[in-house]
């Protein structure tokens, strides 16, 4: 689970190669859907383009060129340093995010992808699971051991021993070039009647739609009006709750929920603040009507 921290390990990491993928669904055509550079000045080289047959978002060129490098983009030591500083507000977030999971299973052996410094793994244990993370970056790793004492560790998935439950992975779906093949991969190590928890940002969330309509107007010397959930520098795929059901369901998963209720931290805004508070008043609305910068599924294989 990711914080809004600093980035410019992300920013300064260039991929070797530079890779235009086709859209997960196997199209090639697309459509522009968003140019943060030209609009905002951030992001420089990279736009959003949406595939002309799914609507799928993805990043033009993609940020990593093979998965291999994810390991050298997120060994930062900066990376989760913001939510480190404030432990209570990420475990909130982390038992909002996990809030409807008892509702399907609430024991059982429990694995959090990318789990950071363990807000997830924390929260999982205290309502009744065996859970354990793993993470690539070490230093988050580092903290949340010294913090929670929770079984967090570096590896990937394929170093992990065993089969789970609860398959977790919180905002790591978009980082990866194929998808797909993640799922595949998360599958193999999930019981035959175990859950996979996916969570990502919305990107045809309230505060994304509002600010691509801000962008269109003068907004004075100084302000960004862009959403952090792009983060072009880190994320591949942007999905919205259409393409994220169509996609899970694609690839032979039932979706027993899909949740849109969820805004921090993604709907943070980089301007002014008099105008922010008037924005975050705003934002806090979307969440009774389905339209949060956040949403988490829950699925199982079909059968």
């Amino acid at each position: 689970m990711q914080s809004n921290s600093s980035l410019k390990k992300s920013v300064d990491f260039k991929p070797e190669d530079e890779l235009h993928l086709d859209c997960i669904c196997g199209s090639k055509t697309y459509k522009e859907y968003f140019n943060p550079e030209e609009k905002t000045g951030q992001f420089s080289g990279y736009k959003l383009i949406a595939c002309d047959q799914c609507g799928l978002v993805r990043t033009d060129p993609s940020p990593l060129s093979t998965e291999n490098e994810a390991e050298d983009l997120y060994d930062d030591p900066n990376y989760y340093a913001d939510s480190l500083k404030d432990k209570d507000f990420w475990l909130q977030m982390a038992k909002d995010t996990l809030k409807d999971l008892p509702e399907f299973i609430s024991r059982g052996r429990f694995l959090d992808i990318g789990c950071g410094p363990g807000y997830i793994v924390k929260t999982a244990n205290d309502i009744g699971f065996n859970a354990e993370g793993i993470d690539l970056n070490p230093h988050p790793i580092a903290a949340g051991k010294e913090a929670f004492g929770v079984n967090i560790a570096r590896k990937r998935l394929d170093e992990v021993e065993g089969t789970f439950d609860v398959i977790c992975s919180n905002h790591v779906i978009e980082h990866v070039i194929s998808p797909a093949d993640f799922l595949k991969e998360i599958g193999s190590r999930l019981n035959d009647e175990g859950y996979l928890f996916l969570g990502v940002p919305n990107v045809e969330g309230g505060i994304p739609k509002v600010l691509r309509t801000l962008n269109k107007l003068p907004a004075g010397p100084g302000s960004k009006w862009l959403w952090v959930g792009y983060q072009l520098h880190e994320h591949i795929w942007h999905f919205s709750p259409k393409t994220f059901r169509e996609f899970l369901e694609r690839e032979g998963w039932e979706v027993l929920l899909l949740d849109v209720s969820l805004n921090n931290p993604y709907a943070t805004v980089e301007v002014p603040k008099l105008r922010q508070k008037a924005i975050q008043k705003v934002w806090k609305s979307f969440e009774s009507i389905g339209m949060a910068d956040q949403m988490v599924a829950i699925c199982r294989r079909k059968k």
